[in-house]
């Protein structure tokens, strides 16, 4: 196992390649966690991933300490760490659950960054918090401030967010922006210099009817696959698709064996940001928590 750390927690089901090289002081995995090939893991501290969560081929972990929650996903040459990243006693990297970061992108922690539960990050997104290169001491600028990003967040692609921003919950950012100031939650942003475009936006409260118009157009894919549209339940809220459960109200499914039609519905929905978990749901961290992992 290409694991070199004082104390080791490894879960079921949890595949390492011998590409993989892990060093920390300590590293806990959860259940079900895949590493891909080439991916590279030097923690000064602690490393923490959560169950079900996958790291694509090529990743860089590296900072004082890093913990990524459950039901992370990110793609190829995906860098958490970056410059810096062990020039400060608070260069940690503290992520909740369900994060997504596409290909590419560079999430730096020469200061504290801490991110929520539901994000998502295009490709090439940068989260920067550290600005600067030239001479301070000639009068150019130098930036070291945390990040903070709360949760169900949407940055698209090639996107910037600048050292000392912070982003409040149940924000969506337009693709391609530069956020170099505070974006609160609930609002639509974007530009360069990102503007927030509408306040108290987001989310927005759908009736059944809305919702149940959805889910419909949503099993006309199986219907095409298949020929025949899966029965419903209750008010639409319930939908088998050969013979796999989807609860819409609670995110669920009762079976973990998806054949490929379900497995194709799960994903069409996922891809509109309805992710089904087969497993129990994840715990949100409590506060007291997130302070004992960043002190």
């Amino acid at each position: 196992m290409p694991i070199e750390a004082e104390t080791i927690q490894l879960g079921e089901r949890v595949s390492i390649p011998d590409t993989v090289t892990i060093k920390a002081r300590s590293v806990t995995i959860g259940d079900d966690v895949t590493i891909g090939e080439g991916t590279i893991v030097e923690v000064a501290g602690d490393f923490s991933l959560g169950r079900c969560s996958i790291l694509g081929p090529r990743n860089t972990v590296r900072g004082m300490s890093v913990r990524i929650g459950e039901y992370a996903y990110t793609r190829e040459d995906v860098e958490l760490g970056g410059g810096g990243c062990y020039s400060h006693p608070d260069s940690r990297i503290l992520i909740g659950h369900s994060f997504f970061s596409g290909e590419g992108s560079v999430l730096n922690c020469a200061r504290r960054l801490t991110i929520g539960n539901e994000v998502g990050l295009g490709a090439n997104v940068g989260l920067w918090t550290h600005g600067g290169y030239l001479n301070s001491l000639r009068g150019y600028p130098s930036s070291f401030e945390p990040v903070a990003i709360g949760s169900y967040v949407w940055i698209p692609g090639s996107s910037n967010v600048l050292p000392g921003v912070t982003i409040g919950s149940n924000v969506v950012v337009g693709m391609g922006s530069l956020i170099n100031r505070d974006l609160p939650s609930g609002c639509l942003a974007g530009g360069t210099p990102a503007k927030v475009i509408r306040e108290n936006l987001y989310p927005q409260t759908l009736s059944m009817t809305a919702i149940t118009d959805l889910i419909y157009s949503w099993l006309e894919i199986i219907e095409w696959k298949t020929g025949t549209k899966p029965p419903t339940t209750g008010y639409q809220s319930c939908v088998i698709v050969e013979g796999v459960t989807f609860d819409f109200s609670t995110l669920q499914t009762d079976r973990s064996d998806l054949n490929p039609i379900a497995e194709d519905f799960r994903n069409y929905c996922r891809q509109r940001g309805v992710r089904f978990r087969t497993g129990k749901p994840y715990q949100t961290l409590q506060p007291q928590e997130v302070k004992q992992w960043l002190s």
